[in-house]
């Protein structure tokens, strides 16, 4: 009998999660048709940029794990090297050739300047001649002769760590004047070697030999708009405090090269692959995370990821390919998974790749950036956000730039005017197609006011970066879900317009602006070049007040067109 009763139950938990999976299948499946319903409703329009773009010479983008090359580098003979320890601490030798460390730093926030416990989280740091282990992953930092008279003491050196200690990931604002609630985690420094000359024996980077690495803890990028306003405006803004955006004439030509240093247990909402191993909740982000690293990398920063999605961090570099792992699955040209396959044929092509010196156990790094506790988009709201206004269009023009790398476009669209779209950004893969608008109460008007050849309605989401980037040049008003989906408005001509659909509230407050309670309100309130309309979710079906809103921000951006003369 009491095998019977537990058969019973048995049967019934069965049966219960049976009838949970057929509900959560047909949730999803009415959710498909639902979705391609209001698709086929708003007919959207084929886009190319083949019109415009017009082929150029493309350059080879860098894979780091096989174009890293390094060489042996003895810096002083063992006679030569007796005599620097001799004079370490005198002040003498700083003008020989010897690579002695050096830093500048800058802060975003100069208030509190004695509440060191928390001033860190607002700097930013230009680290020269840092010596990196691959073994134990720190950078280690060699004073000048000069420098090392000055440290006198351990408070001295405690007094240089203070000045240099930067936070690698984003803080936010609300948490950047609370100790106790900035990770611990996210804190660096390099390790100050007091009285030790620089190390005889070590690697040096021979190519490319102008790369900078941008040392940084990534947020959870699971879609476009926190990649850009999370970790791509963090490693832009540290390229742009300190001249080598590439943006200015006389800027150096250097190649930025993102360098993912892992931490451990790190409570913010991060990408965290070292806690993907044992947490499938870590695994999916993780996943995520390399899947839109391996789709954008590439027109980001010219920086071909490795094939499984895998960017360059401390977990990987120069530890052989095994250490390499991220979460895309390669396809062969029918789309078909051909993991294994491929897998087995990469392996032979990569045994030697990512390798360290023997002989040596420290790599020279000429120049890495670290320090974007303040960088991100909600790390910075309020009076921060609105003194970067400017250089909000200055990220616009660095990653326009690389994205449209290998045409004549970029140039051709400083010079063009643009031709003036009104344009619609489909949510295609937004996670919440229950809240976010198609649009298609408004398309029809907008195509009644303009013309079908002004009115451009797309799934960004099918578009290349490239298509993406040339069509938001060309428009003079995007209308977008708020959130990740509206990111395309970051290449908008100056002077354009968007309208932003509220879709839900955020979860908690404590992560939200003030007022909006949108995430991105950030970016749009203190952005210098385009004007953001909100249009919330019990305004949507007033088509005949969006209808003169958007003839009137059309007008407005035609006519700043016209009286600014910017193309002509």
């Amino acid at each position: 009998h009491k095998h019977a009763k537990a058969r019973y139950r048995m049967a019934r938990r069965i049966s219960s999660l049976t009838i949970l999976s057929i509900v959560l299948v047909c949730a999803a499946c009415a959710q498909i048709f639902h979705y391609n319903y209001l698709i086929k409703k708003v007919q959207p329009t084929p886009w190319s940029q083949s019109n415009y773009a017009q082929p150029a010479e493309a350059k080879k983008l860098l894979n780091p794990f096989r174009d890293i090359q390094l060489t042996l580098n003895k810096q002083h003979s063992k006679d030569n090297a007796t005599e620097s320890k001799q004079v370490v601490g005198t002040g003498a030798n700083d003008n020989d050739n010897t690579p002695y460390s050096s830093h500048h730093c800058v802060y975003a926030k100069e208030s509190e300047p004695e509440r060191e416990d928390v001033r860190f989280a607002t700097r930013s740091c230009k680290f020269s001649n840092l010596f990196y282990n691959p073994q134990d992953e720190t950078f280690h930092y060699y004073p000048a002769p000069s420098e090392q008279v000055l440290l006198k003491s351990d408070e001295d050196v405690q007094t240089l760590l203070n000045r240099m200690t930067v936070s690698l990931g984003n803080i936010m604002a609300q948490d950047a004047h609370n100790k106790n609630k900035i990770p611990k985690t996210t804190t660096w420094k390099p390790v100050v070697h007091k009285n030790d000359p620089v190390p005889e024996k070590y690697s040096v980077i021979s190519s490319p030999s102008n790369l900078v690495f941008l040392l940084f803890h990534p947020f959870y990028s699971f879609n476009l708009g926190h990649l850009l306003w999370d970790d791509m405006l963090s490693l832009f803004s540290m390229l742009d405090i300190f001249g080598l955006a590439g943006l200015h004439e006389g800027d150096p030509d250097v190649f930025p090269m993102p360098f993912y240093m892992e931490a451990v247990n790190d409570p913010y909402y991060r990408c965290d692959v070292r806690r993907a191993a044992g947490d499938p909740t870590f695994q999916n982000r993780w996943n995520m995370c390399s899947k839109l690293y391996h789709r954008t990398y590439p027109s980001f920063f010219r920086y071909e990821t490795h094939r499984s999605g895998d960017i360059l961090r401390t977990g990987n570099w120069l530890k052989g390919m095994s250490t390499v792992n991220g979460g895309v699955t390669p396809k062969n040209a029918t789309g078909v998974d051909a993991s294994n396959a491929t897998a087995a044929a990469a392996q032979i092509v990569e045994k030697d790749w990512n390798q360290m010196l023997p002989d040596t156990s420290l790599v020279l790094v000429p120049i890495a950036l670290a320090g974007t506790g303040r960088l991100g988009q909600m790390s910075c709201g309020g009076d921060c956000g609105i003194g970067r206004a400017s250089q909000w269009f200055s990220f616009r023009e660095f990653f326009m730039k690389n994205i449209l790398d290998g045409t004549n476009e970029f140039h051709n669209i400083q010079k063009r005017a643009p031709d003036g779209f009104i344009t619609f950004s489909l949510p295609g893969g937004s996670s919440r197609l229950h809240e976010v608008s198609f649009f298609d109460n408004i398309i029809p008007v907008a195509k009644e006011l303009y013309g079908e050849d002004k009115v451009k309605v797309v799934d960004m989401a099918n578009l290349t970066m490239q298509e993406e980037t040339v069509l938001a040049a060309n428009t003079a008003i995007l209308f977008a879900n708020h959130g990740g989906g509206s990111a395309t408005s970051i290449f908008l001509p100056r002077d354009a317009g968007v309208f932003l659909y509220t879709a839900g509230k955020c979860k908690t407050d404590i992560w939200c602006d003030e007022g909006n309670n949108m995430f991105d309100s950030v970016f749009y309130q203190s952005n210098g070049y385009m004007r953001p309309t909100w249009i919330h979710e019990n305004e949507r079906n007033d088509v005949a007040r969006i209808k003169f809103l958007l003839q009137t921000e059309y007008r407005k951006t035609k006519d700043a067109w016209e009286m600014t003369n910017v193309y002509k």
